[in-house]
Order: C-alpha cells, then sequence, then structure tokens
C-alpha cells in the first residue's frame, strides 16, 4: 500500500471515529436527557452565540502558541515527543487535503467537546454541585481527556493540560461553542502546520 493510499484510509478512520463521537454524544446526553452542548441557543440574545465563536477562535490563539513553542524549543521528553509525531502521525497526515482537515478538525471539536466537557465536566458539575464540584469535574475531564489521548506520557499530560484550559473557558463563558471553536481551529492550524512544514531532524552532537 503507497503512502498515499495509506493516508487516505487515516484520513477516513479518523473522520468516521471524531463524527461518531457526535452521535454517541447525542445519545448519551439523550438517555441522560441533558444536551451535551451546555450554553449554545440558550441565551434570548441571538447574538450570544456569534460571540462565542469569536471567543473561541480567539481562545485557540494561546494553544497554538505553546505548540510554536515546543516545536521551536523541544527540551527533555518534548524532544522524544516531537520525534514520536514526526514519525507516526506525519506520515499519515502528509496527504490530506485542506478540506479533509477542515472536517476532521471540526468534527474532533464537536464531538470531543461535547463528550468531555458538554457532558461529562458539565454533567458532574451539576451532580456534585458547588466550587468545589465544579473544581473536581474540571479535574476528572481532563485526566479522562488525557488518558483518551495517550500516545506517549508526555503527550496525554499535555491533551490533560490542554482539556483543563478548555474546560475553563466553559466555565468562563457558559458556552460549548467557546471551547468548540477553540479545539477545532487548533486542531486545524495544528494539522496543516505539521503536514506542510515537517520538522527538521535534529542536528547530530559533535
Amino acid at each position: 500500500m503507497s503512502d498515499q493510499e495509506r493516508s487516505r484510509r487515516f484520513a477516513v478512520a479518523a473522520l468516521l471515529f471524531e463524527g461518531g463521537l457526535v452521535v454517541v454524544a447525542l445519545l448519551i446526553g439523550g438517555l441522560l436527557q441533558r444536551s451535551p452542548l451546555p450554553g449554545v441557543g440558550e441565551e434570548p440574545d441571538r447574538w450570544s452565540d456569534v460571540r462565542a465563536i469569536a471567543w473561541g477562535a480567539a481562545a485557540a490563539l494561546p494553544m497554538l502558541a505553546g505548540l510554536m513553542l515546543i516545536e521551536r524549543f523541544p527540551l527533555g521528553p518534548l524532544r522524544s515527543l516531537q520525534e514520536t509525531v514526526q514519525d507516526q502521525l506525519v506520515p499519515l497526515i502528509r496527504h490530506w487535503t485542506i478540506p479533509e482537515m477542515a472536517t476532521i478538525s471540526l468534527a474532533a471539536g464537536l464531538g470531543e467537546e461535547m463528550l468531555f466537557r458538554g457532558l461529562l465536566q458539565a454533567g458532574l458539575a451539576d451532580h456534585w454541585g458547588g466550587p468545589q464540584g465544579m473544581v473536581l469535574a474540571l479535574l476528572v475531564a481532563s485526566v479522562a481527556f488525557g488518558v483518551c489521548h495517550w500516545l506517549t506520557a508526555t503527550y496525554a499530560l499535555l491533551a490533560a493540560a490542554v482539556a483543563a484550559y478548555l474546560g475553563l473557558l466553559l466555565i468562563l463563558f457558559d458556552n460549548l461553542l467557546v471551547p468548540i471553536v477553540a479545539h477545532a481551529l487548533y486542531d486545524f492550524v495544528a494539522l496543516l502546520h505539521l503536514s506542510r512544514n515537517p520538522a527538521e531532524p535534529p542536528a547530530e552532537e559533535t
């Protein structure tokens, strides 16, 4: 199988998986009788969701800055992570088209945020109640997100940190559109950057 065929198959698999998470979130939300999209469309102000989308786009910038810093200064375990991404992930996404990246990123932003923030975090926060319950729900959802993204231990820790950031956005704005847009936009730019600008291998020490 050629690299291009392998890349195409991986794109289809990624889209089916991430899109499947949207379906799973809707089914679980229906069973629990709660919306997996807290805050979305709930305000009488018709512009509230538009503002949430704008805030989400702005909220992606710190994550992208973090990605650039990690790539620029791959210290300690970050160097090993960078090598793993270059060896295992980049070859699989190198032949993705921009529409494929955009569609997969949107599906990931929707499905993962609906499950981890919209249902798990918001559901646990409502169940436990109070500020302590909100903090504990944020921690549980962030750890679960990191574990589910276990490529390496370092990657899982970074994913958990990103999850905590996205969870704080939900708490701050009380609208899941903010973390959805931030997540999707980050994924799209990261995929585009990694596929079109693979990192140079580190220079051998002499």
